[in-house]
């Protein structure tokens, strides 16, 4: 089953809601290439791979340059709450 298949599938699941992932990074200055290829390869599963008890997933990135953990991660987390997101995961970039 390819990937148009498998989503088509998940849709007809009647019922079941829909995701909305924000994926939150608070950041310094820079990242590692080794973290951005693996968010990559989480969106890529992500897209490849029904989420069982959701119709759809949805995931968006939200990055935040800065130098206080805590300022960075509400700042991600009222983005996500405001655009509606149903669920927030946060990465550490180290």
């Amino acid at each position: 089953m390819n990937r148009a298949e498998r989503r088509a599938l998940a849709r007809k699941q009647a019922g079941l809601p829909k995701a909305k992932v924000r994926i939150g990074i608070p950041s310094g200055p820079q990242w590692y290439a080794k973290f951005a290829m693996d968010l990559l390869g989480l969106q890529a599963d992500t897209a490849d791979h029904p989420t069982p008890g959701y119709s759809d997933v949805q995931t968006s990135i939200r990055t935040i340059y800065g130098s206080t953990l805590w300022t960075q991660r509400k700042d991600i987390m009222k983005g996500a709450v405001e655009e509606g997101c149903t669920h927030l995961l946060f990465l550490d970039t180290d």
